[in-house]
């Protein structure tokens, strides 16, 4: 155990901050903790039952920067697309990077919130409120590219949502991964509530997302990390 946060810092500044209150999802817990895998040093919240549920992102989706509709990481994982691949986002929201794809790219973007899904249904795309477990069951060894942005610092069954992406992957296909690094300005900011459950269930830097080639049937070809953006300055000024 490395941490202890109190629940009640929490609950209000989620109510100061943004006027959500996730008490409920606490189950009257006192404290949350920060553990650290002592094999890959993998850092993350437990107990997981204070997971955020849909209703929760769905009030975080009232504010508009919540949902980003283009990020650095879109641009980089286009880039290297070719006619006729396969492609599956999981957690993509209303389906601002599957939109932007050319037609000859199939795409199908998991999303469990509804509300996002719906609105990224209404617009035509192929947005599913399926988890990536129960998708890489009907479709395995199915996409060339499996890709995720800013999702996995939100879950809590890490290991059997990388084993379903793999899972869904043909055989040299690509899990593209993008997360925050808690090794960057981040770490000058340790009482982000933003950075903590129900939001963020884990802290990943580059050292456990490398290693994830260890404990799957990967092999880790590419690495990039993100240039500071100017939606990052406030942040950073902010520690100075």
């Amino acid at each position: 155990q490395e941490r202890s946060i109190s629940t009640d810092y929490i609950i209000k500044a989620y109510k100061e901050s943004y006027d959500i209150d996730v008490a409920s999802l606490f189950g009257g817990a006192e404290e949350i903790h920060v553990y650290r895998c002592a094999q890959s040093g993998f850092r993350f919240y437990a107990p997981g039952s204070v997971a955020g549920d849909s209703d929760f992102y769905a009030q975080l989706q009232r504010f508009p920067w919540y949902y980003m509709d283009w990020k650095w990481e879109h641009d980089v994982v286009k880039d290297t697309l070719q006619s006729g691949d396969r492609l599956l986002e999981i957690g993509c929201a209303e389906g601002a990077f599957i939109s932007r794809l050319d037609t000859s790219i199939e795409s199908v973007g998991l999303e469990l919130n509804r509300n996002a899904a719906l609105a990224g249904q209404d617009a035509g795309l192929d947005i599913r409120t399926e988890a990536i477990q129960d998708h890489a069951i009907m479709k395995p060894n199915y996409y060339d590219v499996v890709c995720s942005y800013q999702v996995m610092e939100h879950v809590t069954d890490v290991r059997g949502i990388v084993a379903a992406s793999v899972q869904a992957l043909k055989p040299g296909g690509r899990l593209i991964i993008s997360v925050p690094n808690n090794d960057s300005f981040i770490k000058y900011s340790p009482d982000s509530i933003l950075n903590m459950p129900p939001h963020h269930m884990n802290l990943w830097d580059e050292a456990s997302l490398k290693g994830l080639q260890d404990h799957f049937d990967m092999e880790l070809v590419g690495f990039e990390l993100e240039p500071l953006q100017p939606y990052h300055y406030p942040v950073v000024i902010s520690n100075f």
